[in-house]
């Protein structure tokens, strides 16, 4: 009878050892923990999928926790700071309550994604979207404010700013930049003014060539019976041509400086002509006086 008592205290007490480290299982401070590996390399290593629900790092004055957002999608991952909150349930995932360090939503309704650094007033904000009409987003800035943004949708912010800053140099390798406009046609088109103290367009082919020998330059009467004709210098072209498709500053600059230097030539030659016709008109003068 003794020995029968003695095996069911003994079965008693270990029921109640696995019933309460089935409910906390701890371990020695030394060594590793392995789930589905028996050379675990760190305090816990697991291979293969884990699935929680938040993960909280601790801190003596500020508590970071990693946990989902539930409202919208799954599709989501959030990083609480709840020093101004009694815990990461305390700010309501998807809210913009104190606390959200870092979002990244993913939204499967509108194949949305979003990812912001701040709490109320999303200070630094990323979206991308693309919604049922094939339109797509892609901005940056402050969420409420939209002190900074780039925004190629449709419904650009009225008061969106533009600001690069910053000592190295930046660069757009492919494509075109547009401002003002969401069609550019040019590495930069601009609809809109520009105000810059210099601008600098190389080019090639300098007429310099209009003064060599062997260059004739168009006579005056024929620049007179083409001015009759068309409305416009040779090689300049016309107000509908210029209103429609603008024009080149350094081609214009190059045609400009070929007119100026053969209006050059043509003075030069005038001004001989005028000596001449001033020599022939004393001589003439002197026979006169001769003959009197």
């Amino acid at each position: 009878m003794k020995i029968v008592v003695i095996f069911y205290v003994v079965g008693l007490l270990s029921f109640s050892t696995v019933k309460s480290l089935g409910q906390a299982n701890v371990f020695p401070a030394s060594g590793n923990v392995g789930i589905g590996t028996t050379s675990p390399s760190q305090k816990l290593d697991v291979i293969g999928t884990v699935k929680v629900d938040q993960i909280k790092f601790p801190h003596l004055y500020y508590n970071f926790a990693l946990a989902p957002r539930t409202q919208l999608s799954p599709m989501s991952i959030r990083l609480f700071d709840d020093y101004h909150t009694s815990r990461p349930g305390g700010v309501s995932p998807g809210s913009n309550s104190y606390g959200t360090l870092l979002a990244i939503y993913g939204r499967s309704s509108h194949w949305q994604t979003d990812v912001y650094f701040g709490a109320n007033d999303r200070r630094m904000y990323f979206r991308t979207s693309a919604w049922s009409g094939g339109a797509s987003e892609n901005e940056v800035g402050n969420f409420n404010n939209w002190r900074t943004v780039l925004d190629s949708h449709s419904d650009v912010k009225s008061s969106g700013k533009l600001q690069v800053s910053g000592s190295g140099n930046h660069f757009v390798e492919n494509g075109n930049v547009g401002i003002g406009t969401t069609s550019p046609t040019e590495k930069l088109s601009v609809n809109g003014n520009i105000r810059a103290k210099e601008i600098k367009v190389e080019t090639a082919n300098w007429p310099d060539y209009v003064f060599e020998a062997e260059y004739e330059a168009m006579s005056l009467p024929e620049i007179e019976m083409y001015i009759k004709q068309n409305g416009h210098l040779p090689e300049i072209p016309s107000a509908p041509e210029v209103e429609k498709e603008g024009i080149s500053l350094g081609e214009m600059n190059k045609i400009l400086l070929k007119k100026v230097e053969e209006l050059t030539l043509h003075l030069i030659q005038k001004e001989k002509d005028i000596k001449e016709h001033e020599e022939r008109f004393r001589r003439l003068e002197l026979r006169v006086k001769n003959l009197e």
